[in-house]
């Protein structure tokens, strides 16, 4: 069982409360929302949550919290988690774990330091489907192309039309189209294949160097992976694996990966199952074991910080530069 303070009170932290209501090893004792202590005690009222926090401080000091989840924009992940693994808190951390590779170097080297733990929503690794991809790896032979589309028309791109900055347009908050949608293509690729031999990453870019859109190029030594992304325009979602067997083809976003075929010259065979339940659900699952056990933590550290490296690589080739950069 783990004790969790809400940090946040948006849509992502109202789907962490929907799925653990089907997590008994979860509860979530407290919330602070740093804009409005109104939100947090709406979001208390309706998820059942006793306490309600007018500062972090406050969340932290409480002794009833030994896990805290952050549910905040990008930019503010580090000071955050710093502070949470300071108090000798474990964190879950969503995705990006940081803005960039030298705050993710600090808060491994805080969470050490406190003997406490963070670990990183990825949606993507725990999915059973993804599993089924990994076993079906081998029967496409060698691989030779690896494509995938993550375009989704952000609702706040109307609003940076109309002369606003979201802060998913914002270089305060460590925004973008990358950074955002791309990162879930990231994990897969990391996770499957390590790291490539080189990448770069062209973009559309406002004139505060955040991307809108843009294609991440990866190469390895014997295959290519394109990574398409975008915040202002949108298609189809999809993932193919080809190789010179056969080719593993997703009909959904990399996220969630619900429809997996497996395509070869004799046969086009849907090789997915039913997957019951929510992403976050089977992430949070995953969690859970990866706070108990030693061996498990260091695996998905390590995966973590090859993801934020590639992202630093990434953005460093298209010149995009987030305050945090800065720092």
């Amino acid at each position: 069982m783990i004790n969790v303070g809400v940090l946040g009170t948006g849509m992502i932290a109202q789907l962490l409360a929907d799925q653990c209501q089907l997590i008994t090893e979860i509860h979530l004792v407290g919330v602070y929302d740093m804009l409005n202590v109104e939100n947090a005690r709406a979001y208390a009222i309706k998820n059942n949550i006793f306490n309600v926090y007018e500062t972090y401080g406050d969340m932290l000091a409480d002794p009833k919290i030994d896990t805290i989840y952050t549910g905040i924009p990008n930019s503010l992940h580090y000071a955050y988690a710093k502070q949470a693994l300071q108090a000798k808190k474990q964190v879950i951390i969503e995705k990006p774990f940081a803005s960039n590779l030298r705050e993710f170097d600090d808060l491994i080297k805080t969470a050490k330091t406190n003997h406490t733990k963070i670990v990183e929503v990825t949606r993507v690794l725990t999915l059973p489907n993804y599993q089924i991809i990994k076993n079906n790896l081998d029967k496409i032979g060698n691989i030779s192309l690896v494509m995938i589309c993550t375009c989704q028309y952000s609702r706040k791109y109307n609003a940076y039309l109309a002369g606003q900055l979201p802060n998913v347009f914002s270089a305060e908050f460590s925004g973008g189209a990358l950074m955002d949608l791309g990162v879930y293509g990231v994990h897969f690729i990391a996770d499957l294949f390590g790291e490539s031999d080189s990448l770069v990453y062209t973009a559309k870019q406002l004139p505060n160097t955040i991307d809108v859109s843009g294609v991440l190029n990866l190469k390895y030594p014997d295959f290519v992976a394109t990574l398409v992304q975008s915040k202002n325009s949108f298609t189809d979602y999809y993932v193919i694996i080809q190789g010179d067997k056969g080719t593993i083809k997703v009909d959904d976003i990399v996220s969630k990966c619900k429809r997996v075929s497996l395509i070869t010259k004799e046969s086009n065979q849907l090789i997915s199952i039913e997957q019951k339940y929510d992403n976050f659900y089977y992430s949070l699952i995953d969690i859970l074991s990866v706070l108990k056990d030693d061996k498990k933590y260091q695996q998905s550290t390590e995966h973590s910080r090859l993801v934020m490296t590639m992202l630093d690589k990434a953005r460093a080739s298209a010149n995009i530069v987030f305050d945090a950069d800065k720092k």
